[in-house]
């Protein structure tokens, strides 16, 4: 007799999930972080989501993540969390911290700037200043840029940050010119600034309100902000131009960006940044880097400014080569404005 053996139904194939969008990974963190801090009594203080003491850094990390991936769905950049350490759970509590204070920091003054001189190399006479913005924390002390602006960067708090800057840079390049001082301000734009239709107009405000001319504000963008959108770089950026402002590629060399976009960006300065300049005496290459970016800015038919300044004999190699500007801890360290003013006087006397 002829046994019949019954095959069981072959199960379906896994289906395999597709994965997430970079707007549903940050709607889900989104999600995970307010069902982890419904507990823990979260509070809105201007605009942004203030955490409460008793948040772990377990907590901090999903908000964080959230606000991150937004952002970089919005400008079409990889998903990342910020830098840090592995395992670093101080940090992410730290990033949220300022996320969380920066509001009130801005509110009370505690945002402020330090103005590092920029100096002709040919004469050395002073012709302006790189306003570098400084957090007079209530606790920690004075903060460097590095210890939060890369966290702010990441959200829309660096709009308003950006303004602040710029207020106030502005009105204190106007007190210089008030009291007969021809100085420019230079000010950093980040990436997200050269997404922001509004600064062009923000800034033709914050000029007349403090009756500055517009060819007295030098606006610093950086080569991975040209390309990491060049359309919308060059619209912003043209505007800005129009309004009469000047504008520096900073940290020149460092970067991706092209000859081409060189040639059609209405810039007016090329800045080489420090890690060639200031090694520049030891080493050949480093040489041969800072003479070529000064001949083809030059030839563009642009000012050229070196940072990174550590020694005299350094600015003397410079002047050999044709530099325009210079500026470094061998001619000053960022300083307050009243202490900015007293360094000029001692220069000029």
């Amino acid at each position: 007799m002829k046994t019949t053996v019954t095959q069981p139904p072959a199960e379906p194939p896994l289906v395999q999930p597709r994965p997430l969008t970079r707007i549903a990974q940050a709607v889900a963190l989104l999600l995970a972080g307010w069902l982890i801090l419904r507990r823990r009594g979260p509070f809105e203080l201007g605009g942004r989501l203030a955490l409460g003491a008793g948040l772990s850094a377990d907590a901090a990390t999903p908000l964080l993540r959230a606000e991150v991936t937004l952002y970089r769905s919005e400008s079409g950049t990889p998903v990342a969390a910020p830098r840090r350490a592995a395992s670093s759970n101080a940090a992410q509590v730290g990033a949220l911290n300022v996320i969380g204070e920066l509001p009130r920091a801005l509110e009370s003054e505690e945002i402020v700037l330090h103005y590092q001189p920029i100096v002709a190399v040919g004469d050395g006479t002073i012709r302006g200043a790189e306003g570098l913005v400084r957090w007079e924390h209530p606790q920690h002390g004075l903060l460097a840029p590095a210890t939060f602006i890369q966290v702010v960067e990441q959200t829309e708090l660096i709009g308003p940050l950006t303004r602040h800057v710029l207020d106030r840079a502005i009105a204190q390049c106007s007190r210089w010119r008030d009291d007969g001082s021809e100085l420019s301000v230079a000010v950093n734009l980040s990436v997200r600034n050269l997404l922001d239709q509004d600064l062009p107009g923000d800034i033709e405000q914050l000029l007349t309100q403090h009756s500055l001319p517009a060819q007295a504000l030098q606006l610093e963008i950086t080569e991975s902000m040209i390309m990491s959108d060049p359309a919308s770089a060059l619209n912003t950026v043209t505007r800005l131009s129009e309004l009469g402002v000047h504008l520096s590629v900073d940290d020149f060399g460092t970067g991706y960006s092209s000859l081409a976009n060189l040639r059609r960006l209405p810039i007016d300065q090329l800045k080489i940044d420090r890690s060639f300049v200031t090694p520049m005496l030891r080493d050949e290459s480093d040489l041969i880097i800072v003479r070529s970016t000064i001949n083809l800015g030059h030839d563009l038919g642009l000012q050229i400014i070196a940072e990174g300044v550590e020694d005299r004999p350094t600015l003397m190699q410079l002047a050999e080569l044709g530099a325009d500007l210079a500026q470094g801890y061998h001619l000053s360290r960022p300083l307050p404005a009243p202490a900015f003013d007293d360094w000029r006087g001692r220069v000029a006397a």
